[in-house]
């Protein structure tokens, strides 16, 4: 594995150790907002390890989805795609005002089970 992508790699564990932390303290909005981060930092490590390119400057998971060049599996793919718009409401005060009562301890769950999902599908198939 590229020293690149392990620097993505150790960043993204902390983020997702942070996730599963906030959430233990019943820190919804938190717990989302750091497993997205922890998710777009693996994302930013497969196009890393796979590419050996830059991976962009972006929150959006279909971009980087499409820099990594990797066909993902139907039920990966959507998973990306229904997590990927979340990282606004859990970044601008106005954003958050709307999606705080949205955003609670069954989105919660719901979230960190889908990005813990695809992470163990990135580290068994491209991120070992």
């Amino acid at each position: 594995m590229k020293a690149k992508t392990k620097a993505w790699l150790e960043v993204a564990e902390s983020d997702l150790r942070a996730a599963r932390t906030l959430f233990s303290k019943r820190h919804y909005l938190q717990t989302i907002f750091l497993s997205h981060q922890a998710l777009e930092k693996y994302l930013k490590a497969l196009v890393q390890e796979v590419t050996d390119e830059t991976p962009k400057f972006t929150h959006d998971f279909a971009l980087l989805m499409k820099q990594s060049k990797i066909k993902f599996p139907d039920a990966i793919e959507e998973s990306l795609l229904r997590l990927s718009p979340h990282y606004l409401g859990t970044r601008y005060p106005e954003e958050i005002a709307k999606f705080r009562k949205y955003y609670d301890r069954t989105f919660a769950v719901e979230f960190l089970s889908d990005t813990q999902g695809v992470i163990k599908w990135l580290k068994e198939n491209y991120l070992r």
